[in-house]
């Protein structure tokens, strides 16, 4: 049995319209219909293609044995269908950096990505939030500018696509600039389907992601009888389609920032490659919530209600999480420090205290005599209090007296039994009050 893809969908084969899911697992920004295009379609890698946000493709253009920085490159343009050639251009030169990076990538079991040119950067500028391009302010120090193109401006810049207030367009980048540039690789491609019905991407092996698929039979083999039997075998292809699933539940861990401080909202559980859109809802308390990135800020202690969009992709559903998040303000409520003379002393902070007498008791020794036990400790009580409770092994309790004629409190400290009851054997002597419990650590032999 083969398997190929059946070209029911942009991912597997078939025609594609901007916002779809292609077949390297990116979404499709450019068309045949876009104005300026060379006739094929344009994927760009998924948010995720670095392992983890483009926050760390932050690179230099490009990186050689030798400095690169002010070598022109002849040949690079910016049109729609040239980020191929440019890449390949710079790629005989670099060895590293971002254009490396690009030509290395092989997302999605291709190995065709490139680093875009500048009009295909402006046409990826149009899909942003759906690609996960991100724009990155003040919160951040990296990253800041947008992303590398792959045409020169001139021998020292490359064209690159940046975002100020939210407004996307095409500027420039010194080739030298290490820490303002993202890098996002990209490919072109023309649906399998109308090619040779994606007859060159037949595989034996069983489809693991979502979309349309053509299933052919052959080589059928009978266990018992024989095929002479028979006028003719007829193979027929089927059809089948698997479909997307709802991604594992995003959750917002619980935050209790301290105000004013900025901080990143991290998530946890969401499914697939899906870029991550970050949100403030409106009803809550604190003022000028907003978003950079991840990284929320607030002018004023309060609440802010957040919610975090995890794309689709093409094996997973979008996810929804929202929460309010506290921005807590700690606030130091004391009086005024008190500045001392002569023999008084200045006290800060608090000014007044309350000692709490009701102290536990606690045995700190025992004494064994013969017939007689002495308890040493604290708490026990006043002298000659009858409510402590003195108990032998095993719950044998040894009566106290308002006198000194036989068990009884000599003060809080000491306690003298004379009479030990009857029933008591060898084990822990234990002294209850009204505060608590004490045992003691050595035990009480016969």
């Amino acid at each position: 049995i083969t398997y190929r893809p059946g070209g029911l969908t942009c991912a597997t084969g078939g025609s594609c319209s901007i916002g779809d899911i292609g077949p390297g697992g990116g979404v499709v920004f450019i068309t045949p219909s876009t104005t300026g295009g060379n006739g094929n379609y344009f994927e760009a890698a998924p948010s995720n293609w670095f392992g983890m946000d483009d926050i760390a493709s932050v690179t230099k253009f490009c990186t050689a044995g030798s400095n690169q920085d002010g070598i022109s490159r002849a040949g690079t343009q910016a049109g729609i269908g040239w980020g191929d050639t440019n890449t390949a251009i710079f790629d005989a030169y670099c060895t590293g950096g971002a254009i490396q990076l690009a030509a290395d990538y092989a997302g999605g079991g291709y190995t065709d990505w490139f680093m875009p040119s500048a009009d295909e950067l402006t046409e990826l500028a149009e899909v942003r939030n759906q690609a996960g391009l991100l724009e990155l302010g003040s919160a951040w120090s990296t990253g800041t500018y947008g992303y590398w193109g792959s045409n020169e401006a001139s021998a020292s810049v490359v064209s690159s696509l940046v975002s100020v207030n939210s407004a996307w367009s095409i500027g420039g980048t010194n080739k030298s600039d290490s820490v303002h540039n993202m890098v996002r690789p990209v490919r072109q491609f023309s649906p399998c389907w109308s090619i040779d019905s994606c007859t060159a991407l037949s595989s034996t092996n069983k489809p693991v992601n979502a979309g349309g698929y053509a299933i052919t039979p052959s080589g059928f083999s009978l266990s018992t009888g024989s095929l002479a039997n028979y006028e003719t075998v007829t193979y027929t292809t089927t059809f089948v389609t698997i479909n997307r699933i709802a991604q594992s539940s995003q959750q917002i861990p619980f935050y209790n920032p301290k105000y004013p401080d900025t901080f990143t909202v991290y998530t946890g559980g969401g499914s697939g490659s899906g870029a991550q859109i970050f949100t403030v809802l409106s009803g809550g308390t604190a003022s000028n919530c907003s978003f950079d990135y991840r990284k929320l800020k607030i002018t004023s202690a309060g609440t802010c209600n957040v919610q975090v969009v995890k794309m689709g992709d093409r094996n997973y559903l979008p996810d929804t999480a929202t929460a309010s998040i506290y921005q807590i303000l700690f606030a130091t409520n004391q009086p005024s420090g008190v500045v001392g003379s002569g023999p008084n002393i200045g006290l800060n902070g608090a000014t007044s205290f309350i000692v709490d007498p009701t102290a536990a008791p606690m045995i700190s020794s025992i004494t064994i005599g013969a017939g007689s036990v002495t308890i040493t400790g604290s708490g026990f009580g006043s002298a000659l209090n009858t409510n402590t409770i003195v108990k032998f092994w095993r719950n044998q309790i040894a009566p106290l007296r308002a006198d000194t004629l036989n068990n009884y409190v000599a003060n809080d400290t000491t306690i003298y039994i004379y009479a030990i009851p009857a029933g008591a054997t060898a084990g822990r002597i234990a002294v209850i009050t009204s505060n608590g419990t004490a045992v003691s650590v050595a035990s009480w032999t016969p």
